[in-house]
């Protein structure tokens, strides 16, 4: 399996990023975990956005969904000009409110739950709910051979030391560099807590992502540093290998 970072910030995209989306490869199928501003852009040079055959978001904030607006005007666009469009399955926890990107036309659609699974060849994706302000799930994707989890949006909870534990590759939100005691902060992790429930899940590798675009990225790796010796920054479009 291979996993690319499109974008690696949360809430807006640095200056020519983008905010959450990973794209995985594995066999013949091609997956994309969250879908945030400035995604479908990159995504373009691994695939066509048709050939998708999964989409999952780990929740529905636009840092993290806001180009499957564009994936849908896309596939109805094409389908207006009469090309064959398949459903893409779409896995999603379910929104508080309607919206048309939501389209079933377009969309095979399921709402993910803590029993949810999907089975991907000999790929099983399972999720655990996550602390956030709205719905939002980790995703684990594990086969005989390695153990692939992803935060999502989330407070410190001991779920996710159990969704991560001896995960190869752990890809965790650390978005706050350090926590202020006069700003209570309980739905997104900060650096120390990343790298926190790394160490107790022991995970062999972290990877930080969904960080603040203000933020100083040699500040993230000077703290992530005093905590962890087996972590690394997202970098945008790299590729890691499991």
């Amino acid at each position: 399996m291979q996993m690319t970072v499109l974008g690696r910030y949360g809430t807006a995209p640095a200056k020519d990023g983008a905010c959450s989306g990973y794209y995985i490869e594995y066999k013949n199928k091609k997956i994309l975990i969250d879908c945030g501003n400035g995604v479908v852009s990159r995504l373009q040079h691994f695939c066509k956005i048709e050939e998708l055959d999964y989409i999952i978001l780990s929740h529905v904030h636009f840092d993290h969904m806001a180009d499957l607006h564009l994936i849908k005007y896309v596939l109805d666009t094409k389908k207006y000009y009469g090309e064959e469009i398949n459903k893409i399955p779409l896995f999603l926890p379910k929104p508080e409110q309607d919206d048309e990107v939501y389209d079933d036309n377009l969309f095979d659609i399921t709402y993910i739950q803590d029993d949810t699974i999907i089975n991907i060849d000999d790929l099983t994706v399972s999720f655990k709910k996550m602390v956030h302000l709205i719905d939002s799930y980790g995703v684990c994707i594990e086969s005989e051979r390695f153990k692939f989890v992803y935060s999502g949006d989330t407070g410190y909870t001991d779920d996710l030391v159990d969704l991560a534990k001896d995960a190869d590759l752990f890809l965790c939100e650390g978005t706050i560099v350090k926590k202020r005691d006069d700003i209570p902060m309980n739905h997104h992790l900060s650096v120390e807590e990343a790298c926190r429930i790394s160490n107790l899940a022991n995970c062999k590798r972290l990877l930080l992502t969904h960080l603040w675009f203000e933020s100083k990225i040699e500040d993230y790796i000077e703290e992530a540093g005093k905590y962890s010796s087996n972590f690394s920054l997202a970098r945008e479009m790299d590729t890691y290998i499991l």
